[in-house]
């Protein structure tokens, strides 16, 4: 009997282990969506930001063309959680001495993510909306020459992602 009853808890067990999912990839990151690679065919160019979870605090990105075979990187970004806090902070090519410029998440506008920096040039504000799981607006906005400038990035996510 008691034979029984081993073999009984063994099954057990073994199906408990066997059937428990555990995904150790799943992020809470609030931007977590931007997990994968984007691209962007407008303005006869083809961009692409390419967004990898660095650890459940931090997402890394980049953005590159690839032209003749060569790939140009604009800018390598990092959008990290800190405490209650979220930044958005870009190095970009050729700007700002090569140094990194932060950008405070400042809150949602609908489904839009708004990081905003407003002593930084231009942009003041870097905004990231998705639009459905395949699709997202980027956009870049604030002051410039005294005027009010505002470009929109639309994303594809690149199939496989």
């Amino acid at each position: 009997m008691m034979r029984i009853v081993s073999l009984i808890l063994i099954f057990v067990l073994f199906e408990f282990a066997c059937t428990r999912k555990v995904n150790n990839n799943i992020s809470t990151h609030p931007l977590n969506w931007l997990i994968g690679t984007w691209v962007n065919t407008s303005n006869n160019e083809i961009t692409f930001e390419k967004w990898t979870l660095l650890n459940d605090s931090t997402l890394t990105g980049i953005s590159f063309s690839v032209i003749n075979s060569d790939t140009i990187v604009f800018e390598n970004i990092t959008i990290e959680k800190k405490g209650n806090e979220m930044y958005y902070i870009p190095i970009v090519k050729d700007q700002n001495q090569g140094e990194a410029v932060c950008f405070m998440f400042i809150g949602k506008k609908n489904n839009a993510f708004v990081f905003e920096n407003t002593i930084h040039d231009f942009p003041q504000r870097i905004i990231y909306e998705p639009i459905n799981t395949d699709s997202l607006k980027a956009t870049i906005e604030g002051i410039m020459d005294n005027q009010h400038k505002k470009i929109d990035f639309y994303m594809s996510k690149t199939k496989g992602e």
